[in-house]
């Protein structure tokens, strides 16, 4: 007969440690013994009063109603959480806990009461909820919690403080604390600051794909700040690294790298469901959602389609309005872009009205770094408005602004080797762009309609063309402009 000691039968059966013990003690456990203080019990073993028995729900049930959340939808998490759910196990009602915290979702104060009530049915055993995540896919963490003007500092201490809970129940270390100081930092202009704490961070975490996401992304950023092609290349390339797990993982890769091209001018980088705003589907989240709306919305500004841009936004506006989930740093980007493409289109008036909106939200937090990024397209008005009503956060925009400017020049310059491409046909140019977005020979066949060896043949011939005979090779002078990794 096999045995398995009392911690094994507490994870097969999903009760706690101490309760099986008890258990064996009672004689509630058919054929246990103790040798040397431990319990051992027979592998067929059945505890006599089976929680599992006690419950209305299962784990895979729960996990389903927080994957409905994610994907956003809503009326079935509810659903779900507006039965009169019964059940004995700690693990179902750690689970039930943790998972209903989202009712709360983004308010982390409000989610912790349920992460604690969750900690203390999973106390004296070794079992953790790692399916659910707080960003969910998402890359922005600003994005994600910052839902009123002029509370940063404070959802800052919050995060910190609640955060050690969510990674008890979760069991690994997420350093979304670190993550959300350092894109505060950045975005309020600080970049020795973010780079402390996102480098912190980056050897805090444990596994949580979206934080690493995050990281790399705020690294991007801050090297495109200093005019670092080298940072820039190490963000991207741990980008790259990040394990593809599911589709909700490859459009947050694809979303996140899609921003960072927009702003390097790499607008042939940008795969074709977010140019064409293909959105409805399950790869995307609650929080990833919007991230892509805005390189959608970026796309077009970036196509000069101001006109098109401007009828995006205002549908994309109206619908997170009074979305709870939909952070106001979101809308601080939206109103931006609408000052740009208002001033585009010689509607003075307009943009004035959509930056004043701008930095009405800005200005409580400090948040500089988004009218720096687009200092240039704001235009004439816009910067006659900030000297004479905004003084001060004119001048401040101003200093940061003259190093970025300069440094993403000379960061464009070093990354983009236009000529590189000359000497290509047009189809060597569209299935260069392919291969150095990831894609396979057999997924680029489908995209294009034609068979995998004309891929293949055209490949050949674009490596003869760049002096490369490595896929690798061909991608990193494409992206980076580094002969040196050919020799």
């Amino acid at each position: 007969m096999k045995f398995i000691t009392a911690e094994e039968a507490s994870r097969e059966w999903e009760i706690g440690l101490r309760t099986v013990q008890r258990m064996c003690a009672s004689g509630k456990i058919e054929g246990a013994e103790k040798i040397s203080n431990v319990w051992m019990i027979p592998e067929t073993a059945k505890p006599k009063s089976d929680r599992k028995s006690n419950c209305s729900i299962t784990k895979e049930e729960i996990v389903d109603a927080y994957n409905a959340f994610v994907s956003e939808d809503y009326n079935k998490f509810n659903n779900f959480f507006s039965k009169n759910n019964l059940c004995k196990s700690p693990i179902i009602k750690a689970y039930y806990s943790a998972v209903e915290s989202y009712k709360y979702f983004p308010q982390i104060d409000k989610m912790a009461v349920y992460w604690e009530k969750a900690k203390e049915y999973l106390n004296g055993t070794d079992l953790k909820i790692p399916e659910i995540s707080l960003s969910m896919g998402g890359h922005f963490t600003l994005g994600i919690f910052l839902r009123t003007p002029g509370d940063a500092n404070e959802i800052s201490k919050i995060i910190s403080e609640k955060l050690p809970l969510f990674e008890f129940i979760t069991g690994y270390k997420s350093g979304l604390d670190l993550l959300f100081m350092a894109e505060l930092a950045f975005h309020q202009g600080n970049n020795t600051e973010s780079e402390l704490l996102v480098y912190k961070a980056m050897f805090t975490q444990d596994s949580a794909p979206d934080v690493k996401l995050g990281i790399a992304h705020i690294l991007a950023h801050n090297a495109i700040y200093k005019g670092d092609a080298e940072g820039w290349k190490r963000a991207i390339e741990m980008i790259n690294k990040i394990h593809i797990d599911s589709e909700v993982t490859k459009a947050s890769v694809e979303i996140a790298k899609s921003e960072l091209f927009l702003i390097c001018d790499f607008t042939e980088r940008i795969p074709e469901w977010l140019k064409r705003a293909d959105f409805n589907d399950s790869r995307l989240t609650v929080t990833s959602r919007y991230n892509a709306l805005f390189v959608h919305l970026s796309y077009l500004v970036k196509r000069k389609e101001y006109a098109r841009a401007i009828a995006f936004a205002d549908v994309l506006i109206e619908a997170a309005s009074g979305q709870h989930y939909v952070s106001y740093y979101s809308f601080l980007y939206l109103y931006i872009l609408m000052a740009v493409c208002y001033n585009k289109l010689y509607m003075e008036d307009k943009c004035i009205d959509y930056l004043k909106k701008a930095i009405e939200i800005a200005k409580h937090d400090d948040l500089l770094m988004p009218f720096v990024e687009y200092f240039e397209l704001l235009g004439e008005a816009s910067e006659k408005y900030l000297k004479e009503n905004e003084q001060d956060v004119y001048n401040n925009i101003l200093k940061l602004k003259m190093k970025y400017s300069e440094n993403l020049v000379s960061l464009k310059s070093s990354l983009k080797e236009p000529e590189l491409m000359e000497g290509l046909t047009d189809r060597e140019k569209e299935i260069a762009n392919l291969v150095a977005e990831g894609r396979s020979n057999a997924e680029i066949a489908e995209q294009l309609y034609i068979s995998k060896s004309t891929v293949n043949y055209h490949i050949q011939n674009i490596f003869s063309k760049f002096g490369v005979n490595r896929r690798s090779m061909m991608i990193k002078l494409l992206f980076f402009n580094d002969k040196n990794d050919n020799q």
